[in-house]
């Protein structure tokens, strides 16, 4: 048994068994937005497994420093701003966004790298040397190097070297900020600003921090104080008083970079970890082998915070993104049980005392109301099942918590603290495979099984007795005898929903009604799960959509999708104020019973076999794999601002393809216009991002080709790209956007570009006019023939005519 410390909610409850490394949550759940519980892995590259910097330019892209040279990432793919073999393939450590250009420092000095172009520029700066920080800051570039500081005016083209205070010229540079209160370089042996008046590096502080090695400088305009990043931990600097303090007691952590996200945390990359700082106390975040959710690497490098919060680490691994303000959080499976056991988790339940029931092909996770947790399975010795497989869980009249299984029906003991089997069979079936269990209201279990049909059950007498001999079988009444769901209206009839035959509505009698699904929905779907809600009414998700039936009178209205409607509905649940339903595809639906609005609810992409609503947390949990979602209620969208689309890559005829300007110069997509392609390079590909770096999948695209396609058509969800195959000659408009919740295109958000596919030569406007002036020549050649010939058929009847008259003379 694991001891929690609370319950409620249920992500704290998880966060509190969890391993050291895990809970280091600083913010209540409901105030941070950051979700450093979970990261999501950035491959870079396999070769290129160190990250030392990041940044964003205008258009939202991040450009990756690595050991084997600049990479950009679009938050689809990652892609080499170099050839293999290429010089510019060098350990990269630092860079800086300065118009359209990139400058990065290198072990071979300051290499230039034009966005525009997508290439690098011949001309480099100090060649030879480490050049570890830039900084463009007074209409100069300041760099960082092994041997102090340097400054490029690129008005006049002039590279000058700084000077430092005497006995400090040849001080290694990591790191260079500036703002209001001046220009800062942290070296090895302390913090540095630049004196004006001198035009040299000043040191800064006492002599007990001249030997700090600051290798990051980060502004905290909240607390109006610079985080310095040393060898000796955390060290705080205030301009307006001068004072340097220690924080956090760090003196033995080497921390390589410093930021501060979006909820003030101070975020601390340390060579043993990421260290969360609240200005009170520290947590420290590892990997942990257990989760793919953990950081990539304990040695962090760099940090950066995006233009959406999101926060992007970069280790000795590649990158772990901590995303900011997101709908749900999973919680791992691991945090519940503290081991590597695996669960799909299929079926959830909280009964009344507030306990939690999750199961699955694996057996059942029992979180208990007093805060202790267990897993019950078939090789458990002290918590066994009969059958691993869990199908659904119910709480009858009297409390006690019944598991639907593969090994039949069984009954949580509590005193003993283990599932019990009640056998139940007739002379011809068994209820072995069960699937769903209910109660009328005359004390009877309705056991509903997979090939048997339902069992009716006097409750006490099998409490009693151990063995069921049922009262009634139901297995000719009904439509089928693979029964998947059970669930008792307020008249106390039993609905029930079979594998592939529809909805039967059976009264306390035992009189069975086949409820016309086909006069909502046709004939050719069916049900695939249903859930009722607290004011009566039945929901049941069907292929594209869901059936809102009112239990009173039978009536039904359908609900649509807006998108997605061939994906069959895995699971549905109610909270008091909607009810939600996922599909196979990957998605969560959400419906306001008031409103009765179908929307899509933003959250990673993944199956969801299970829904269950937490009254103790009011939040919705979601099953998956190996773990829970759980989005606190009421949820919100936490997508950033929609905004226009990037064209990332072009591709023509399977091969890269690089647009020219006016000029004939190689130009990026991403700044390009218009396109012009021969006929025999028409089969076009092209990929797109916002730039928002949200979950795959949570943001949506849609496009057109005009004139060729009058609608817009949506791209899949977790796809970020089209093509358009064999298209023929002519002037074309491609256009990409993004779309709201119900698939519209969302206004301001149109990527246009304009295509031209040139016709072959024997197509082209001078084949044609050379194909008129022949015409045109044929004609007027024809034309003089047959004047020609005309006038020689006059001048021969006009001889004959005179000699005719001669004769008669």
């Amino acid at each position: 048994m694991i001891r929690w410390r609370s319950f409620l909610p249920l992500l704290w409850a998880a966060l509190a068994t969890s391993p050291p490394l895990v809970r280091a949550g600083l913010l209540p759940v409901s105030d941070r937005r950051v979700n450093y519980s979970r990261f999501e892995r950035v491959e870079v590259s396999v070769e290129a497994s160190c990250v030392h910097a990041m940044l964003q330019d205008v258009s939202g892209l991040m450009w990756i420093c690595t050991d084997k040279g600049l990479y950009n990432y679009d938050g689809y793919r990652a892609v080499a701003c170099h050839a293999r073999n290429d010089l510019t393939r060098v350990q990269t450590h630092c860079a800086a966004v300065i118009g359209e250009r990139i400058w990065t420092g290198t072990d071979r000095g300051v290499l230039v790298y034009d966005i525009r172009r997508d290439r690098y520029v011949a001309d480099s700066l100090l060649a030879g040397q480490t050049v570890r920080s830039i900084l463009h800051a007074g209409g100069a570039v300041w760099m960082g190097c092994s041997q102090g500081v340097w400054r490029y005016d690129p008005k006049c083209d002039r590279l000058d070297r700084v000077r430092v205070e005497r006995g400090h010229e040849e001080q290694g540079v990591y790191s260079l900020h500036a703002d209001r209160t001046g220009l800062y370089a942290g070296m090895f042996d302390g913090l540095y600003r630049y004196d004006e008046a001198a035009e040299a590096f000043v040191r800064l502080g006492p002599a007990q921090t001249h030997s700090l090695f600051v290798y990051a400088i980060c502004p905290d305009p909240l607390r109006g104080c610079l985080y310095l990043g040393t060898q000796q931990g955390l060290w705080r600097y205030e301009p307006g008083t001068g004072l340097f303090r220690s924080e956090g007691g760090l003196r033995h952590a080497v921390i390589n970079d410093v930021a501060v996200d979006r909820d003030g945390v101070v975020v601390l990359g340390s060579d043993a970890g990421l260290i969360l700082y609240d200005g009170r106390t520290m947590r420290t975040l590892t990997h942990d082998a257990r989760s793919d959710a953990s950081l990539s690497h304990d040695d962090i490098e760099s940090l950066r915070v995006d233009r959406a919060g999101n926060v992007w680490i970069g280790t000795h691994d590649g990158i772990s993104l901590a995303r900011y303000g997101q709908t749900g959080e999973k919680i791992a499976l691991s945090e519940f049980t503290g081991s590597g056991y695996g669960m799909t988790i299929t079926a959830m339940m909280q009964d009344s005392r507030g306990a939690l029931w999750c199961g699955g092909p694996s057996g059942v996770l029992h979180v208990a109301e007093e805060g202790t947790s267990c897993l019950h399975h078939i090789r458990s010795e002290r918590h066994p099942l009969p059958h691993n497989c869990v199908h659904s869980f119910y709480e009858d009249g009297a409390g006690e918590v019944w598991a639907a299984t593969d090994g039949g029906a069984l009954r949580y003991d509590r005193p003993a603290g283990r599932f019990v089997a009640y056998p139940v069979e007739t002379d011809r079936y068994n209820a072995e495979w069960c699937y769903t269990l209910a109660e009328d209201g005359r004390g009877r279990i309705w056991i509903g099984t997979f090939s048997a049909g339902i069992f009716l059950c006097d409750r006490a007498r099998l409490l009693r007795e151990g063995v069921g001999r049922p009262e009634r079988n139901l297995a000719g009444e009904i439509r089928n005898g693979s029964v998947f769901r059970m669930l008792r209206d307020a008249r106390g009839c039993i609905w029930a929903l079979y594998y592939d035959k529809g909805l039967d509505r059976i009264d306390p009698e035992g009189a069975v009604e086949h409820y016309d699904l086909a006069r909502y929905i046709g004939t050719q779907v069916i049900p695939t799960d249903m859930a009722l809600d607290d004011a009566g009414f039945l929901w049941a998700g069907f292929l594209g959509g869901v059936l809102r039936i009112d239990t009173r009178t039978g009536e039904a209205l359908r609900l649509d999708f807006p998108e997605g409607r061939d994906s069959e509905v895995l699971a549905v649940g109610c909270s008091p104020e909607a009810a939600w339903i996922t599909t196979t595809d990957g998605r969560v639906w959400c419906v306001d019973r008031r409103r009765l609005a179908v929307e899509p609810v933003p959250v990673p992409l993944c199956q969801y076999p299970s829904v269950c609503y937490e009254r103790t947390g009011d939040c919705m949990l979601l099953g998956c794999v190996d773990g829970v979602l759980r989005i606190p209620l009421p949820f919100a969208d936490p997508s950033a601002p929609p905004c226009r689309p990037i064209l990332t890559s072009l591709s023509v005829d399977g091969r890269p393809w690089a647009p020219v300007d006016g000029g004939g110069e190689p130009l990026s997509i991403r700044y390009a216009e218009r396109i012009d392609l021969p006929h025999d390079r028409n089969d076009l590909e092209l990929r797109f991002a916002s730039m928002n770096f949200g979950p795959r999948g949570s943001e949506k695209y849609a496009y057109r080709l005009d004139p060729a396609d009058g609608d817009w058509s949506p791209v899949a969800p977790d796809a970020n790209g089209v093509s358009l195959l064999n298209v023929a000659p002519g002037n074309y408009r491609l256009e990409v956007c993004m779309t709201d919740r119900s698939g519209h295109p969302v206004p301001g958000t149109v990527r246009a570009l304009r295509i031209t596919v040139r016709p072959p030569l024997y197509r082209s406007a001078g084949a044609v006019a050379l194909y008129l002036c022949l015409a045109a020549g044929a004609a007027v050649a024809a034309a003089a023939a047959v004047q020609r010939r005309d006038r020689r058929r006059r001048e021969r009847f006009e001889r004959e005519t005179l000699l005719a008259q001669a004769k008669a003379k």
